[in-house]
């Protein structure tokens, strides 16, 4: 992503993952006052962090994750980089991310697993097929802006000439989209904390954020249970909530209420 905008999802290894930011086994080694604290370490932790970084503000700010980092949605997420998919300002994030592991990974040498094979979205409605007549014809309008990857809607004979093991019964038509692709979620998450930590970001593992108080003036103070050791305070002007699988219950810490829920599907390797 770029550092005027918040973030896509984006890219690869760090040696020593497991260090990406002390453990804080110890109070001692957490801050006491930080700008922006986010609460998580996964992808989306890690990635506003680093674009925290890139617009010059790393330094003041600081991820605390319960565990490590990738441990909780992101560790087993299917990693999947789409162009169209989702709403209207998600189209150009997805343009920057695509862009940015493409240039870690080609550019740089970053070992993300990033492979662009296409995508294709299967229709098994009608009203599913009006769905994707709007989502096509909005795919024009992005092409057209930022130079995007071709959207087709294609018939079931074509999803099996390009998916073979497709079964097509029931398949009234598909969207079929080139670019899209998949990426390894730990890697990326990694490289993501790599490069925030060489912008100034800080990064504490094993550090649960237990409790959240609004003060007076509008900042937080921040309950920071660290393994092996007592609590912490942090104060934080801005807190951000990237607790993915546990978003809701730190809203719920801040009186917010968080609308998202946790939902299981399958994926095949």
């Amino acid at each position: 992503s770029a550092a005027s905008r918040p973030v896509a999802a984006a890219a690869a290894a760090l040696t020593g993952s497991r260090r990406a930011g002390s453990a804080a086994g110890s109070p001692a080694d957490l801050p006491s006052d930080v700008d922006v604290a986010i609460v998580g370490g996964g992808v989306t932790g890690a990635a506003i962090l680093y674009n925290l970084g890139l617009a010059g503000v790393g330094s003041s700010a600081a991820i605390f994750e319960k565990a490590t980092l990738t441990s909780g949605a992101t560790w087993h997420a299917a990693g999947l980089v789409t162009w169209y998919h989702g709403g209207n300002n998600f189209k150009f994030w997805h343009k920057e991310g695509v862009e940015l592991y493409k240039k870690w990974q080609n550019e740089e040498g970053i070992p993300l697993s990033f492979n662009q094979p296409g995508s294709i979205r299967l229709l098994q409605s009608e009203e599913r097929m009006k769905e994707a007549q709007y989502t096509l014809s909005k795919s024009k309008l992005y092409q057209g802006l930022f130079d995007g990857p071709e959207m087709n809607l294609i018939g079931p004979e074509e999803v099996k000439r390009l998916h073979p093991l497709v079964n097509t019964d029931g398949i009234i038509g598909a969207l079929h989209t080139y670019g899209d692709g998949h990426i390894d979620p730990s890697s990326v998450t990694q490289t993501f904390a790599s490069k925030a930590k060489a912008l100034g970001g800080q990064i504490f593992e094993n550090s649960e954020v237990v409790g959240m108080k609004c003060m007076p003036d509008g900042s937080w103070e921040i309950t920071v249970s660290p393994s092996g050791g007592p609590a912490h305070v942090v104060r934080a002007r801005r807190v951000v909530n990237c607790a993915g699988l546990w978003a809701e219950r730190i809203g719920n810490f801040a009186g917010v209420h968080t609308p998202c829920t946790v939902l299981q599907h399958q994926y095949v390797i």
